[in-house]
């Protein structure tokens, strides 16, 4: 039986010898591999980099960190490239100090992935129209977090989404501004508008949030407004479907406000557990105008303190489906 058993043995032993072998060489591939990866992840991801002064923002896959309050006589960055941070850690951004129009604050030219975060962003001169200040065109799943916003222009908008910048976070802002606040405008889509502050003060008509031409899908949802000028509107859903529209406080405090307003074939919006009270004269804390609209509003509470309706059905609205549920 031990004869037989070390024949046995050793009619395996090549085979053990070679399993062994090949393990070995899997073992030494594999830390090939890891170290190469580490080495390439190295080369790709680009360090952080401090920021001193504005320029453009260039460099993919880059965490670009504001080391102190800025100024420029025109627009003060621009991101082009995707994944591209800047962390503002509350420093001023101060743009468009020059007379010249169409300067922005932060300007997002067709990229992806951009993270804006933490700037106080300051329009200077009034001189010069569409002054942004943050202006975002063709950028897709952005984060715009916890910006202070001024514009002193009735043209420059506080954050603009523009042609199809879609699937965004803009969240916890704050703006005072002249124009409209959070503006999206044509095929603006799958935004989210979360918990912002936002106060509009002129003598035209401008809005705090407002959604224009195809701007569908989007949520807006916790946010405060506050309008202080004539024909002053809350919330604006213009030409645009399918949107959420809940949990808002909105106060108007102009004569001829609008607390929110539904205009020119914006269908199938939901509007509900919003708070909506006007307190100027021939203010309306609700205003359907313009055609024919479908919408469901539900839940909410819409008070007018001043001299006109609650809810106002303007000329040149004929029918439409009209979903009211726990309306107050």
């Amino acid at each position: 039986m031990k004869k037989s058993s070390d024949n046995l043995d050793s009619n395996y032993r090549p085979i053990i010898v070679l399993f062994l072998f090949i393990s070995l060489i899997f073992l030494i591939f594999l830390f090939i591999f890891a170290i190469n990866n580490i080495f390439v992840e190295e080369i790709l991801l680009a360090p952080p980099q401090d920021l001193t002064d504005c320029g453009p923002l260039d460099q993919a896959d880059t965490v670009y960190t504001l080391q102190n309050d800025v100024t420029n006589t025109g627009t003060c960055f621009t991101i082009t490239a995707n994944d591209v941070t800047i962390e503002g850690q509350g420093h001023s951004v101060n743009y468009g100090t020059g007379s010249a129009g169409s300067k922005y604050g932060v300007f997002v030219d067709g990229v992806n992935n951009s993270i804006i975060r933490n700037l106080d962003i300051v329009e200077v001169n009034v001189d010069g129209t569409s002054k942004h200040g943050i202006y975002l065109i063709g950028a897709h799943n952005g984060l715009v977090e916890g910006n202070t916003i001024t514009g002193i222009n009735h043209t420059s908008n506080g954050i603009f989404l523009y042609s199809g910048s879609s699937f965004n976070i803009i969240r916890n802002n704050m703006l005072n501004v002249r124009a409209n606040g959070i503006y999206l405008n044509i095929n603006a889509e799958s935004n989210i508008i979360d918990d912002n502050n936002v106060v509009t003060l002129d003598t035209d008509t401008t809005r705090a949030i407002y959604l224009n031409t195809n701007s569908d899908f989007n949520n807006i949802i916790n946010n405060n407004v506050t309008t202080y000028n004539v024909n002053g509107r809350g919330i604006q859903i213009q030409l645009s479907s399918h949107n959420i529209i809940d949990n808002n406080f909105v106060f108007t405090f102009g004569d001829s406000a609008s607390g929110m307003r539904v205009e020119s074939s914006a269908t199938n919006n939901t509007f509900s557990n919003d708070i909506v009270k006007t307190f100027g004269s021939n203010s309306y804390a609700f205003v359907i105008s313009s055609s024919d609209h479908s919408f469901v509003l539900r839940d909410s509470v819409l008070q007018t303190l001043g001299s006109a309706e609650d809810f106002r059905v303007s000329s040149g609205v004929n029918g439409g489906q009209w979903n009211f549920t726990n309306v107050s």
